[in-house]
Parts: structure tokens; C-alpha cells; sequence
């Protein structure tokens, strides 16, 4: 049955783009928020940098988003209030996710044209990425 083995490498082809993509948004909002929470340290340039990939890093030290938490509010020790930090977190997602997917529009213009406003751009890449698998 190659139609079946077909859509069956389609979906996990999807899924494994998806995981990807979830893991690169999370990564990004990790560096973002240590970017954010570094300028309230009064850190720059390559200080602020450092310190976000610190805060990328602080995230493999356990599966969720605790370890961050605990770690960028551990270093502002009182500097901000709790739910400013966790409202910045959830605020930071979508803007990392807007930005990958610029990045991606950016790589696959050649590929694929112009590609559609944000809510069709998801859906065309996953077709461009099922087609390519087969």
C-alpha cells in the first residue's frame, strides 16, 4: 500500500517538523526573556548575550519551564515582581514564534515565492515539507 506508507511519511514527517519548530520557539523565547531580564540586571552587548544563552542553557536542566523561571528569578532577586517575569514569558512566545516563521520566510522565498500571511504560512510550509519527503 504506498499511498498509506505515504501519508503515513507525511505525518511523521509533520510531527517531527512541528517538534522542531516548538523546540527552536522555545529556545528563542528563553534567549528573548534573558535578553529582557539581563537589561534589568544592567547588563549589555555581550554581557546581555551571555546571560541569555544562560538562560537557554538553564532550560535542559529539567523537562518545563521551572528551571528558567527559578533561574532568571533567582538573579533579579527581588529586582521584579513574580508575575511581571511569568507575564513576560507567556508574553515573549508568539513574538519568538513571529519571528522564526519571518526567518523561514526569509530562507524559503526562492523556494516557495512569496509565502501567505501568518495563519496560511504554517499550513504552506507543512505542505512543502510533505511534498519534499516524497
Amino acid at each position: 500500500m504506498p499511498t498509506f506508507d505515504d501519508r503515513e511519511n507525511a505525518f511523521e514527517n509533520k510531527y517531527a517538523h512541528d517538534a522542531e519548530m516548538q523546540f527552536k520557539a522555545e529556545a528563542r523565547r528563553n534567549k528573548l526573556l534573558g535578553l529582557w531580564v539581563a537589561e534589568a540586571l544592567g547588563k549589555s552587548g555581550d554581557d546581555a548575550t551571555a546571560y541569555a544563552v544562560e538562560v537557554v542553557k538553564s532550560d535542559f536542566e529539567e523537562a518545563g519551564h521551572e528551571d528558567v523561571m527559578r533561574k532568571v528569578m533567582g538573579d533579579l532577586n527581588g529586582k521584579l515582581p513574580e508575575a511581571e517575569i511569568r507575564a513576560k514569558y507567556e508574553e515573549l512566545m508568539p513574538i519568538a514564534k513571529a519571528q522564526l516563521m519571518d526567518e523561514l520566510q526569509e530562507r524559503h522565498q526562492g523556494f516557495l515565492g512569496a509565502l501567505p500571511p501568518f495563519g496560511l504560512l504554517e499550513r504552506s510550509l507543512k505542505c512543502a515539507t510533505a511534498l519534499r519527503a516524497t
